[in-house]
């Protein structure tokens, strides 16, 4: 009996492990949303929306004294369990993708990292409550540390 019920809980615990990507999907949905913050001088506007059930679609604009400077696409999606951010920027990288891994995920936080990239080498986003995400790109630039913080509050 012991045997028995020791499979049971093995079993379950099995199957309460591996998660639809549908709703796996859904654990960063505090994402979702308008977004405000100041960095560096520049107004930083970030919207995130869930497209289907399968892929986060994300856009910033980047803006200093009322002209646009810059303007990033993102998208984040599931490959083998993990979650991907792809970003393109608008005058980088020759308007090539990056991609940036998932190395660390909790209820209220993700990290994405591409060791190989020049800047950013980490992206992380985090949330403190319903109307506030912190988001930080670190990593080296000319072998030094570097880190910038987004501190945004949701647009209404």
């Amino acid at each position: 009996m012991k045997k028995l019920a020791l499979l049971l809980i093995i079993g379950s615990t099995f199957l309460s492990c591996s998660s639809d990507p549908k709703e796996t999907i859904k654990e960063i949905n505090w994402l979702e949303g308008k977004w405000t913050a100041i960095v560096q001088g520049n107004n930083v506007q970030e919207a995130w929306s869930l497209v289907g059930d399968s892929i986060w679609k994300g856009e910033s604009v980047f803006i200093r004294e009322g002209e646009t400077l810059f303007t990033e696409t993102m998208t984040i999606a599931l490959k083998d369990g993990k979650f991907q951010f792809v970003t393109a920027i608008s005058d980088q990288n020759e308007g090539e993708e990056i991609i940036f891994k998932e190395t660390e995920r909790t209820a209220t936080k993700i990290v994405f990292e591409n060791q190989k990239h020049d800047f950013p080498q980490v992206i992380t986003y985090e949330t403190s409550g319903k109307d506030k995400l912190k988001a930080y790109i670190s990593g080296k630039l000319n072998g030094e540390a570097q880190r910038i913080d987004f501190d945004f509050v949701r647009l209404k």
